[in-house]
C-alpha cells in the first residue's frame, strides 16, 4: 500500500443534483451531498487538497478516506451508521434508522469570560 494522497489536482468533486438517489435513502444521500458540496471548486478553498476552509480544514484525511466514506454512504442500510472521526470512518449495525454526524472539538475545561461559566 502506497503513501496516502492528500493532493490530487485531477480530482473535481460535484454533488449530484435533482431527486435521483445515489445512495439507498435520503438519510444517507443528504450527508453525502453535503460532503461533496464542501469540495465543489466553487466553494472549497483548495479542493484538490481536500481543504474546505481555514487553510487546513479538510473534508477527509486523504483521498482514499474520502472515497471510502462516499462508498460507505452509498451502500449503507437503514440499520447501519457511519462513524467518522479525524477524517476517516467505519460503519456498524445499530437499531437507529436515522443517524447524525458532527464535527466538534473537546476542551478539558470550558472557556470563561464573556460566555460565563458552564455547569
Amino acid at each position: 500500500m502506497g503513501k496516502p494522497v492528500r493532493n490530487d489536482p485531477k480530482r473535481s468533486i460535484r454533488a449530484p443534483r435533482g431527486t435521483e438517489l445515489s445512495c439507498k435513502s435520503w438519510l444517507t444521500e443528504a450527508p453525502m451531498r453535503m460532503l461533496m458540496n464542501n469540495l465543489d471548486p466553487e466553494v472549497a478553498e483548495k479542493p484538490e487538497d481536500l481543504v474546505v476552509y481555514g487553510g487546513i480544514g479538510r473534508a477527509a484525511r486523504n483521498w482514499d478516506c474520502y472515497d471510502r466514506i462516499i462508498e460507505t454512504l452509498k451502500r449503507l442500510e437503514n440499520n447501519q451508521s457511519l462513524l467518522i472521526q479525524s477524517g476517516t470512518g467505519g460503519s456498524f449495525r445499530n437499531s437507529c434508522r436515522r443517524t447524525k454526524g458532527a464535527d466538534c472539538q473537546f476542551q478539558p475545561r470550558p472557556p470563561l469570560g464573556d460566555l460565563g461559566t458552564f455547569s
